[in-house]
């Protein structure tokens, strides 16, 4: 029995991010066997869909979501705002113009897969670690309105679940607690939240368990959704246990019976394959941390994070 058939007996959902590209490659029978949930890792990032002012490229994302149905699984959009991969033209605008642009990339992105994709990631680390609020070019010329209109504009267009997707949340005090109240002033104000993603990408800085657990607790006293939406686990260089596959493996098996104690109902991992993660490519990330952060080796074979994973779904899935 897979992973997406052994949570879905444990009352969860598994998924993995993957771009069009590796449609075309082994890890495809991967990503529909094994997960029933897909996040557009790239594909749907304003850089990728959006090179130009009058341009949308739709066909990498339409490959993905396809996958998705021919494989029954649901599809996470990934991301409508956020400060990285942000075409230079958006650079040259005034606020005004700006913020045209900003409600016809989300009323054009989210109305187009209406019915098809099921959750938005709608702003993306809108939180720096010190707690404030992220300098970046949405910021600067629009202030903290862009988020409660983005929200606005996505609910406008889709009856999608709708997402605040962050890192760090469960060991960063500083910035849990403003995420908290940047998501409490919206739900006061009638801003269309639905739910909270915890990025867990457990690169060098691993969270505990209970954590992890108190800060599912504490998103929900808004009466949010909490999913874990990206998780992988790396090392640092030089730091690394000297056992690192057993070591991983249980670390996974914590961080997954965790998210079950809290009554998180989705997990979704960042890739499939461990050639293909953000840890392999993403800046000097390589020369820094271990790149074996997932449950499928760049082969595809099961790793032992991968039976930790199954254990743990197939022990909860009989209770």
């Amino acid at each position: 029995m897979g992973l997406r058939d052994l949570a879905a007996a444990a009352d969860l959902e598994i998924g993995a991010s993957a771009t069009a590209a590796e449609l075309d490659d082994a890890s495809a029978a991967l990503l529909g066997g094994e997960f029933n949930r897909l996040a557009t890792e790239n594909d749907l990032k304003w850089g990728a869909v959006r090179p130009e002012r009058e341009v949308f490229e739709f066909d990498a994302a339409d490959r993905l979501v396809a996958f998705a149905e021919r494989n029954d699984m649901a599809v996470t959009g990934h991301a409508l705002v956020w400060h990285v991969e942000t075409p230079d033209w958006l650079r040259g605008l005034g606020a005004d113009e700006l913020a045209a642009e900003l409600r016809t990339h989300v009323r054009r992105l989210t109305g187009r897969y209406d019915g098809r994709i099921d959750t938005w990631d709608v702003v993306n680390e809108a939180v720096a670690d010190d707690g404030t609020l992220r300098e970046s070019l949405w910021y600067e010329q629009l202030g903290e309105r862009y988020v409660a209109d983005a929200f606005r504009w996505a609910a406008g267009e889709t009856d999608a679940d709708l997402f605040y997707n962050d890192y760090g949340l469960p060991y960063n005090e500083r910035k849990r607690e403003r995420v908290y109240r940047l998501l409490e002033g919206l739900l006061e104000r009638g801003v269309p939240v639905d739910g909270v993603g915890l990025q867990l990408h457990c690169v060098g800085v691993h969270p505990t368990p209970e954590q992890l657990r108190g800060t599912v607790r504490r998103f929900r006293e808004l009466g949010l959704e909490v999913r874990v939406t990206e998780l992988d686990v790396a090392y640092r260089i030089g730091e690394a246990p000297e056992d690192l596959a057993a070591v991983q493996a249980e670390y996974y098996r914590a961080v997954v019976g965790a998210c079950l104690d809290a009554g998180v109902g989705s997990v979704t991992l960042w890739g499939v394959t461990d050639d293909r993660s953000w840890v392999t490519s993403w800046r000097d990330y390589p020369e820094r941390y271990t790149g074996q952060p997932l449950l499928f080796d760049g082969e595809g074979r099961e790793k032992p994070s991968y039976d930790a994973v199954a254990s743990v779904l197939r022990e909860r899935g009989r209770d």
